[in-house]
């Protein structure tokens, strides 16, 4: 920046890859040079868009075709702004600027003493018209280049960046392997693209859906208008399903036949609280709502570097250790705001639990707040319990000793000693289906006792235990081991009664499997199962190189050779 404002020329530029900063550079030129007094600023861009990113730290900007004066097919027409002696033009987007409104702006910037300089990338899209006068512009004038992309929070993405601008296509084997690029069938893809679409668009996101041709265009409009106004057709066919007449509490019944439909739904990010200001109509209320909600995004920012800062309990627990890099401690900050920001709107105040349960559905407000502090905890490894109240946990895992009760009596290692081959198949049969069928309720249990141990520290809880059959003593083993005329009257009796535990336990597994949750609607069916199976990340397949040939030294061939000679003179 110091060097394009004191080079002396009328011209400078900033050649520099995306999301290295130019719009910011802009930015702080414009700041430095109006705190000096050299004269006003003008941002222009080649488009709309870019002229509003840009209106943020420079207020005074236009697009091009508004700075000109042109109108539709009359170049010019309306005649230039006012520009004087002393003015800083900011030219942003310069390589999408068409050499005709390039080459007038430069001359404008030369007939009124104005310094102008320029900020693209000439490695990006040029001109839809004729393009390529910043390029002219940056190898005649030279130019000052912003080495790295700070735009990205990953530093994949940053090295990726450049190379992809260099057009190096092996590249994209990267941005593919961390999930960037997505493939598939025409129809999934469409499907995909307008989903993608409507969520955004609900998220506040400004996005551009681009399609290969007109045809594609308009069904992608049709999928999405359908979207869009989904959610009417949705509460109306809700309403509709079945008369509300004798419901004690319609809303109620309404929003259990809306969640049957949707399934488990996650509010949206609230978004930032300035965003949230309701339209009142006084404006000086309106203000003080502006106001307050300015003050509560503060706050926000505040929260997480104090929580940085202070590396407070609560924040350490859920993200770890404060980073040391300044972008990764930002990004921690920002996440510890998030959760900051739930834990004090909340009242949450326990230092070793960071959000708590998630709230009752009849709060949306402190629903998305919580899930917002929740996105920001990031995944963890195996079942995943936090979000669920007391009650769930305490039920899991005092149902665990109930669901190992009836797991059949162990049969492991020992039964390999009965003489009985095919009853000992059958039997190992038993106890993998007793220790699967278990697998699942543990697990959970498991999960719960920690989740409720962390939550209350200074609670005693009884050991977690199992009820399933304890593993055979020396006793039992030394009964299995049979000898010569020993009769195996108590052998059998015993795995007649392992038959027998493995039907009970059979019948029992059924009964679990089909318990459901009933509907808050009481016309309706269930809601599923009571107790879904959890199903484990899989392990990846191991894949093994064939085994290599191995070929025998000449010694060992002579050797085996002479030995074949020996056998044949011996016979």
């Amino acid at each position: 920046m110091f060097s394009v404002l004191t080079d002396g020329r009328r011209v400078s530029v900033i050649n520099a890859p995306a999301g290295s900063g130019k719009t910011r550079v802009m930015t702080e030129a414009a700041r430095v040079w109006a705190a000096a007094g050299r004269g006003p600023v003008i941002g222009i861009t080649p488009s709309q868009s870019a002229r509003n990113t840009l209106a943020a730290g420079v207020p005074e900007s236009c697009n091009t075709a508004q700075f000109l004066g042109h109108l539709p097919g009359r170049r010019g027409a309306r005649g230039p702004l006012a520009v004087t002696g002393g003015t800083l033009l900011l030219v942003d987007e310069s390589s999408m600027i068409p050499t005709p409104d390039l080459a007038d702006l430069v001359n404008l910037a030369e007939a009124r003493s104005a310094k102008m300089i320029l900020a693209g990338d000439t490695g990006q899209l040029q001109a839809v018209d004729n393009g390529g006068a910043m390029s002219l512009l940056a190898g005649a004038l030279g130019y000052v280049r912003l080495p790295a992309p700070v735009r990205f929070r990953a530093a994949w993405e940053q090295a990726a960046s450049l190379r992809l601008r260099a057009g190096d296509a092996s590249v994209l084997a990267d941005y593919d392997q961390h999930g960037r690029i997505i493939a598939g069938d025409p129809e999934q893809m469409t499907d995909a693209a307008a989903a993608a679409y409507v969520a955004l668009t609900l998220d506040g996101t400004d996005t551009l859906l681009m399609a290969a041709g007109h045809s594609l265009r308009r069904e992608l409009s049709r999928r999405i208008r359908d979207d869009l106004i989904h959610p009417a057709q949705a509460v109306a066919a809700a309403v509709a399903e079945r008369p509300l007449t004798g419901a004690r509490d319609v809303p109620s019944v309404i929003d259990a036949r809306l969640r049957r439909r949707a399934g488990p739904l996650v509010p949206l990010p609230p978004g930032p609280w300035s965003e949230q200001v309701p339209g009142i109509a006084d404006p000086e209320r309106r203000a003080f709502a502006a106001q307050i909600a300015a003050m509560m995004d503060a706050r926000k920012v505040r929260i997480g570097e104090h929580a940085a800062e202070h590396a407070l309990p609560w924040a350490v627990t859920a993200l770890g250790p404060v980073p040391g890099h300044p972008a990764d401690r930002l990004e921690w900050q920002r996440r510890a705001a998030s959760i900051g920001a739930y834990r004090e709107l909340s009242g949450h105040d326990d230092p070793a639990d960071p959000i708590g349960p998630e709230p009752v559905a009849g709060d949306p407000g402190k629903r998305a707040l919580w899930h917002e502090a929740f996105a920001a905890l990031g995944p963890v490894g195996g079942p995943d319990v936090r979000g669920l109240p007391d009650g769930i946990l305490l039920h899991l895992r005092d149902t665990y000793p109930i669901e190992t009760a009836w797991a059949p009596q162990w049969a492991g290692d020992e039964l390999r000693q009965v003489r009985l081959g095919a009853r000992e198949a059958r039997l190992a049969a038993i106890r993998a289906d007793g220790e699967q069928a278990t697998r699942q309720q543990r697990r959970l249990a498991v999960a719960a006792d920690a989740e409720l141990r962390r939550r209350h520290p200074g609670q005693r809880f009884p050991p977690l235990r199992s009820a399933e059959p304890q593993p055979a003593t020396r006793a039992q083993r030394d009964e299995l081991t049979m000898t010569a005329g020993e009769e195996t009257k108590e052998t059998d009796q015993r795995i007649r009664d392992l038959t027998a535990g493995h039907q009970t336990f059979a019948v029992k597994l059924a009964e679990r499997q089909s318990m459901t949750i009933p509907s808050a609607d009481p016309g309706y069916g269930d809601l599923g199962q009571a107790f879904p199976p959890w199903n484990g990340r899989r392990k990846d397949a191991i894949l093994q190189p064939p085994r290599p040939e191995i070929r025998p030294s000449a010694r060992v061939l002579e050797r085996t050779a002479d030995r074949g000679r020996g056998i044949e003179a011996a016979n």
